[in-house]
């Protein structure tokens, strides 16, 4: 499928969150402005218990060309949202980027020309991430986010990528449709795929409507969908931990052993006792681990989720949002018709 160049999708998860949607949408149709890109909307609905709003967003809009919801049969979360509506894109629009973004407002609209202008120099070949350097609020926050980049950076030895505000071109989303790990998460299937990127800071934005549904709870599972695509590393770096206390408590066993055979020190009963122990705890750990890596390997060795064969199960419809009033559509359509070349029958 060829592609329009300067045609840009906007998507966005959305879960229940159709007061601070309906907020955001006159932002981004302002931050377009002016600006040479063709921005739609696509909100992929998370199977939301509350159902969409009639005579929403009740605005019109000057610069977006098209709003549409994706509904889906249930809840499946932000990120495997996220998945199913890159699949809609790739699938049924020619677009030539797409815009991935929070529905709440704390991805800030006023943000998008300067995400699109780096990704225009960037000779749009880049994915464009943004990072909210001041996102956590609260001391919980923040102590729960810096402990999920520790224990990332150790266990798979890559940076946490944790915002998903970004400008994506249409040769990486072709790219990820071929990425199982999109399935689980989408910045972690960025960097298994190996797609350029680079990053821009940001502020962070107040919510629009109450207060951020980001919990604690919420923050953890993200970290363990995060992490999780990264078993194989996380195995090797466990597999080795695990080896070198083996080896470690070993040596102790045997340094002990010559100790008592060797020389006439006594051993106390309690340090043979302790040793044995510590040898019997490490190679527990050691061959759960061993375990676990053969669990990883044979599941990577699998079929996984594939996108272009499994996505249509979750989808249930799509809802076209009329974007201005009918006589504004009808002007619309007559002016489209008078540019558009006339057709001569043949005599």
């Amino acid at each position: 499928m060829t592609t329009t160049s300067d045609s840009l999708i906007i998507l966005i998860p959305v879960f229940n969150d159709w007061e601070a949607l309906r907020l955001l949408l006159p932002k981004i149709d302002r931050a377009f402005l002016g600006s040479k890109w063709k921005p739609s909307v696509l909100i992929v609905d998370d199977g939301s218990t509350e159902p969409l709003p009639e005579a929403w967003p009740e605005s019109t809009f000057d610069t977006l060309q098209s709003v549409q919801v994706l509904h889906l049969k249930c809840s499946l979360g932000a990120q495997r949202a996220i998945a199913l509506g890159l699949y809609q894109i790739h699938e049924f629009t020619d677009a030539g980027a797409v815009v991935i973004m929070q529905s709440n407002g704390e991805d800030r609209a006023e943000d998008l020309p300067a995400l699109l202008t780096e990704f225009d120099y960037g000779v749009r070949k880049e994915l464009v991430f943004a990072r909210h350097s001041d996102r956590p609020k609260s001391l919980t926050a923040r102590i729960s986010r810096g402990l999920y980049r520790l224990i990332h950076s150790v266990l798979t030895g890559t940076e946490a990528q944790m915002d998903t505000f970004s400008v994506v071109p249409r040769f990486a989303v072709n790219r990820l449709m071929a990425s199982p790990e999109l399935w689980n998460h989408y910045a972690s299937a960025v960097h298994r795929a190996r797609l350029p990127r680079r990053l821009v800071p940001v502020a962070t934005g107040k919510p629009l409507s109450g207060e951020s549904q980001t919990s604690l709870g919420n923050l953890l599972s993200q970290a363990m969908t995060a992490i999780s695509v990264f078993g194989d590393q996380v195995s090797l770096r466990l597999l080795s931990v695990s080896a070198a206390f083996g080896g470690f408590a070993l040596s102790i066993v045997v340094l002990t052993g010559l100790i008592h055979i060797f020389t006439p020190f006594m051993v106390p009963a309690w340090a043979t006792y302790m040793m044995g122990s510590l040898l019997g705890l490490v190679l527990q750990a050691l061959t759960f681990t061993i375990l676990f890596a053969f669990i990883v390997a044979t599941r990577r060795s699998g079929v996984d989720f594939i996108l272009q064969r499994d996505a249509p199960f979750f989808l249930l419809g799509k809802t076209d949002i009329p974007i201005s009033p009918p006589l504004v559509q009808l002007g619309r359509a007559l002016m489209l018709k008078s540019t558009m070349p006339a057709v001569h029958e043949r005599e």
